[in-house]
């Protein structure tokens, strides 16, 4: 994991694909605009993150060698919620690999440390949804305040 997690911080860095990928992010008629291949570049990133989803079945599935219907349930709330407290911008165009696995870090340490105390599932579902709307308050006003600073006076 740490392993994939070092690539695409690499590639998201330090390449042009992963330029060109906050580009589209950020707003992809002005990426079409300046040159880049819009629909290349989204082509190759769902292949990729197609990929990623079936190894990640897959390996999923090898612990148990079988597939129960509520094998990932409440992975995607788990995964949106790490990306959003990490700091991915819901707007798009900014976000950083190492900020999402700390904000899915954290998450993680909040939901051990509840579910030590034996709290419930829903009361942990609850404090954990609340987190999402204090990190997505957080980010509408620093975004407020990013617009401030740059709008021209």
């Amino acid at each position: 994991f740490i392993s994939v997690l070092i690539i695409f911080w690499f590639i998201l860095r330090h390449t042009e694909f992963g330029t060109h990928i906050y580009a589209i992010g950020g707003d992809s008629e002005v990426a079409r605009i300046i040159g880049i291949n819009v629909k290349k570049t989204r082509f190759w990133v769902f292949a990729i993150s197609g990929f990623l989803c079936g190894f990640s079945a897959l390996s999923f599935t090898g612990f148990d060698y079988s597939v129960p219907i509520t094998l990932a349930d409440g992975t995607v709330f788990t995964a949106f919620a790490g990306g959003v407290i990490g700091g991915i911008s819901l707007t798009g165009g900014r976000g950083s690999v190492i900020n999402t696995f700390a904000g899915i870090l954290f998450l993680s340490i909040i939901e051990a440390g509840l579910a030590m105390f034996r709290v419930s599932g829903e009361v942990r579902t609850v404090a954990i949804g609340g987190l999402v709307i204090a990190a997505v308050v957080i980010h509408m006003f620093r975004e407020i305040a990013r617009d401030r600073i740059l709008r021209p006076r």
